[in-house]
């Protein structure tokens, strides 16, 4: 029938045509691309310096808010040395389980890209990567 709007697309067929097109369902459907840079541990010849290395963390709520944080490796590593701590961004506990000293010593052995990706039983979802 196609053009004539007198059916609807098997919505069975998304998963496999979402994978044929190298996209998740969602990107398929809202036509929105997720960015999420992909995980490499960089020879030491191409790292960067740590003060040059930034921390993203981007925090989804199920209720349509959004949190992001890009900070400086540097200045995260200044405050966690001097005993603060860093402040809780999204008003959930979902960071608290999250150890960003672990994170911290992975980035300085050169690791950049998606490092950690939570999404919780109620729709809130937390990404963290290095660049």
């Amino acid at each position: 029938m196609g053009e004539t709007d007198a059916s609807c697309p098997d919505i069975s067929l998304l998963p496999q045509l979402a994978k044929i097109l190298g996209v998740t369902v969602d990107e398929l459907l809202t036509g929105k691309a997720e960015i999420v840079p992909v995980v490499t541990a960089l020879p030491e010849e191409q790292q960067k310096d740590m003060s040059d290395t930034i921390l993203r963390i981007m925090v989804e709520s199920a209720n349509g808010d959004t949190v992001k944080v890009n900070l400086p490796i540097s200045l995260i590593q200044a405050v966690l040395e001097s005993g603060m701590e860093l402040p809780q961004v999204d008003g959930s506990d979902m960071l608290k389980s999250i150890d960003i000293s672990k994170i911290l010593e992975i980035a300085a052995k050169g690791v950049v890209g998606n490092l950690v990706e939570v999404d919780s039983a109620h729709g809130d979802k937390v990404r963290i990567f290095v660049e």
